[in-house]
Formats: structure tokens, C-alpha cells, sequence
């Protein structure tokens, strides 16, 4: 799921390999429950392996990530509070 993201398309087999190792799996997100709220502290970054979340700033719904895509990032890279709730 992650070899297409756009943060890891650059990275070899191996390198992606050590990266789903270092992953934990989230399963059984329940559906319309928050994955993570907008201006919490970032501690993971996500990537969907499969079905899909919506995301939203304040309540204005911005689009949907489907399998493959990740999101998480902004916060965990710039030491800011999340910009975005996602919800499954």
C-alpha cells in the first residue's frame, strides 16, 4: 500500500521492507470514529492499507484518502499540532 505514497517512492525494497516493519497495525477502526484530531499533538504518521477516511478542518470537510495514501505527516515534520481531524 505504501509503495506508490508520495513519501516513499523513492525508497528501495529493502528500505521499505524496514519501514512496514517498524509500522504498527491499527485495525478494526470503527466507522466515523476520530483517527486523529485536528490541534492534538502528532504521534504517528498513517497510511491506509485499505478503505477510506474523510478528512476535515474546523468542519469543513477537504476530501477523501483512500488505501495506500497516508496523512499524519504535517504535524509529526514540523512539530505543530494536527492540522486536520481524519475520521475512518
Amino acid at each position: 500500500a505504501i509503495r506508490h505514497n508520495v513519501l516513499f517512492r523513492a525508497c528501495s525494497n529493502d528500505e521499505l521492507g524496514d519501514l512496514i516493519d517498524a509500522f504498527s497495525a491499527r485495525k478494526g477502526v470503527q466507522r466515523d470514529s476520530v483517527v486523529i484530531r485536528e490541534g492534538a499533538q502528532g504521534d504517528g504518521f498513517y497510511v491506509l492499507s485499505t478503505g477510506s477516511v474523510s478528512v476535515y478542518e474546523s468542519t469543513d470537510f477537504k476530501g477523501t484518502l483512500h488505501s495506500g495514501m497516508g496523512f499524519g505527516e504535517i504535524a509529526l515534520l514540523y512539530s505543530c499540532p494536527r492540522a486536520a481531524t481524519v475520521r475512518a
